[in-house]
């Protein structure tokens, strides 16, 4: 086992053992049965999933390793509808139904091992298969405090099912960046609470991006933050920097500034394309450089009618 940083030898290496928790005491080896359970405890967030899953053969640390908290950098999940079992092979497009950690491949049922202490730097999940499966995968994502949650959801019926305005929100306090494929569910009126979250820094979400949105909740949510657009022209009373793309006359893509939020939108005039994005600058650099690779025509909002167009 590859041992805590403060577990050195001393020669300051790291002490590892190809036989397992324990080692052969012979002075290779650091006598990991011999530590007391605090300490043990402490060393356990730092092994791999698979050295954890074989300290369960021991009755004692079976009981420690119950509480101690899991840390993972990466975790993957996906589902195949013929096989529970684990699949050795990670680019096989059959490789679902496993959790890839940090790597490696795990059987779906750990998900009921580290749900309820788990720390996940970031979350991948692509579904498109069983309702039961999906549920499960739906309530793991509700016991995690994550930095990024990247969601794809293939069954239609039971996207529209899971992805509504309490998931989105509850996803919001758990996640500093959520990529959702699809929210064409999520309303107007949730967009405006994580907004106004992200204003006030309520909210540990920082990014959110999704491809599909509804046009029709996408224009309500605007209009509740002061922005209204009719046939490619803006109208607000707000100070509000923003800029457009054109495809000849028609503009596809705007992006609009207000302080350290940014918001992105493309392809507003279609249920079914494009993207939407919101997220909160943490510096003034990353503002700046966001400005910098906003592309097209600038619009200058002026009284409640849109006046000049600029090109840049």
């Amino acid at each position: 086992l590859e041992m805590a940083p403060f577990l050195k030898n001393k020669s300051n290496e790291s002490i590892k053992s190809p036989h397992g928790v324990g080692g052969k005491r012979d002075g290779t080896y650091f006598p990991f049965l011999d530590l007391p359970n605090e300490l043990i405890s402490k060393v356990l967030p730092y092994l791999e999933m698979r050295d954890r899953l074989r300290l369960r053969v021991n009755k004692r640390l079976k009981g420690i390793e119950s509480k101690s908290t899991y840390f993972f950098k990466k975790l993957t999940v996906g589902w195949d509808p013929n096989s529970s079992a684990p699949h050795t092979n990670p680019s096989s497009s059959s490789s679902k139904n496993v959790l890839f950690i940090d790597g490696r491949v795990y059987s779906s049922g750990c998900m009921r091992r580290i749900s309820e202490s788990a720390s996940i730097e970031c979350m991948e999940i692509n579904l498109s298969g069983s309702d039961e499966f999906h549920r499960e995968v739906c309530n793991f994502i509700k016991t995690i405090d994550g930095t990024t949650l990247d969601l794809r959801i293939q069954n239609d019926e039971f996207e529209k099912e899971i992805i509504g305005d309490a998931f989105f929100l509850d996803l919001a306090t758990r996640f500093k960046e959520v990529t959702i494929d699809r929210s064409i569910n999520v309303t107007a009126e949730a967009l405006h609470q994580v907004y106004k979250n992200l204003i006030d820094g309520s909210s540990k979400l920082r990014k959110f991006h999704t491809r599909i949105i509804s046009k029709d909740e996408g224009a309500t949510f605007f209009r509740r933050i002061g922005i209204a657009f009719r046939n490619d022209e803006f109208f607000s009373k707000r100070n509000i920097e923003a800029f457009g793309k054109f495809y000849g006359p028609k503009m596809v893509e705007f992006t609009i500034f207000e302080g350290p939020l940014e918001i992105s939108c493309s392809n507003f005039r279609l249920d079914f394309n494009g993207k939407f994005e919101i997220k909160l600058h943490d510096s003034n650099a990353t503002l700046e450089e966001a400005k910098k690779f906003a592309r097209g025509y600038k619009i200058k909002f002026v009284s409640s009618r849109q006046v000049t167009v600029h090109r840049m």
